[in-house]
């Protein structure tokens, strides 16, 4: 899988990654988030909300993503 971009917007506490998953088949892609975050986080692939198994350990979130074939933009709101 590219990575593209990878931006975060300091005014709506949001990263913005853009990929392309090369590969016909899903491709995973782990974030890791320092510090610890508590208020929920908001996931979209491509403007639609997806669900994703988010880890709070050892004051970091993990974040497991599976990701599709092609290039797709994810957002992931509510960062602290």
């Amino acid at each position: 899988m590219e990575i593209n971009s990878v931006k975060y917007d300091n005014k709506t506490n949001e990263i913005k990654i853009n990929v392309n998953n090369l590969y016909p088949v899903l491709g995973p892609l782990s974030l890791q988030l320092i510090p610890l975050q508590t208020s929920p986080l908001d996931i979209l692939i491509d403007s639609q909300s997806y669900k994703s198994q988010i880890f709070n350990n050892n004051s970091v979130s993990k974040i497991d993503l599976f990701i599709p074939q092609g290039k797709h933009e994810i957002n992931i709101k509510g960062i602290i």
